[in-house]
């Protein structure tokens, strides 16, 4: 009777601390969620996410293709509302969605909910991945608190998840090219093209945003020339590009060592 009783009470104990940690977890979502909309979508979603089997929680195959035969589109985003239009404007727009994968990259506040969305509201014939950046064991454990700076809230500055960009090469070590898009992107045409571009060994293809007469879009309007470690190493009238919408050649990266140049850079400022 006794081993019984404390099998029993050692059950309880778990299920309290489970429900605890749930409830942590949820006071989490409900404080970074915003505006009140979201905040109930974001709370709704993950508790769903929660009652779910762990062999619920995973996307059916929806196809036979090998990783290479795929056109590979990588989200990075912890916005629900606003990946689910980048996928679906995709998808509607394609001449060939089931050759579509998408890989959302998102924090690990906002991944249950992500899960549930798109496990309820799947990107058929696409075929989808999303993974938390704590799933990323090759990070650095400060990784997601070395961008806060005093007096900046700008998430293009302080976000992990902008920053984790520039390690496009380790969060995807099995591709060759993957098509960046920004979550604040609605896609109006088939973008099929793209994969068929020589990159001619560069990096990346993007589309540039300035014209000859404006001067706001290049180098010297973002970037302090006036540091003698820069001014020799960048052209100043240089055009920048529109992030929105980039594709990378992730072999030319490697093989060019660029995410060791970007940790270099950021560790100087």
């Amino acid at each position: 009777m006794a081993p019984k009783l404390r099998a029993m009470t050692y059950n309880s104990e778990e299920l309290v601390r489970a429900h605890r940690s749930e409830s942590s977890f949820l006071e989490q979502v409900a404080v970074r969620t915003s505006p009140k909309g979201h905040h109930c979508l974001a709370l709704r979603l993950t508790s769903e996410c929660f009652s779910l089997d762990p062999k619920e929680r995973e996307f059916p195959k929806r196809s036979s293709m090998v990783m290479d035969d795929f056109h590979h589109y990588a989200i990075f985003s912890d916005n629900i509302l606003a990946g689910a239009v980048v996928i679906n404007s995709t998808i509607a727009t394609s001449k060939d969605p089931k050759r579509i994968m998408f890989h959302v990259i998102t924090d690990a506040l906002s991944f249950p909910a992500m899960m549930m969305w798109f496990l309820t509201k799947p990107p058929s014939p696409a075929t989808i991945q999303i993974e938390s950046m704590d799933e990323l064991k090759w990070l650095p454990v400060d990784f997601s608190s070395r961008f806060k700076q005093k007096g900046i809230r700008d998430p293009r500055y302080t976000s992990a998840l902008n920053h984790l960009r520039f390690y496009l090469p380790e969060v995807f070590p099995s591709l060759s090219n993957v098509l960046l898009l920004d979550h604040d992107v609605v896609v109006q045409k088939d973008l099929s093209g793209l994969w068929q571009v020589d990159m001619k060994s560069k990096v990346n293809g993007a589309l540039e945003t300035c014209s000859s007469g404006n001067g706001y879009h290049r180098l010297d309007n973002l970037v302090n020339f006036s540091d003698p470690s820069i001014i020799n190493k960048f052209d100043a009238k240089a055009c920048i590009y529109a992030f929105g919408m980039n594709i990378f050649d992730l072999k030319e990266w490697r093989n060019k060592g660029l995410t060791a140049a970007y940790d270099k850079w950021f560790q100087a400022i």
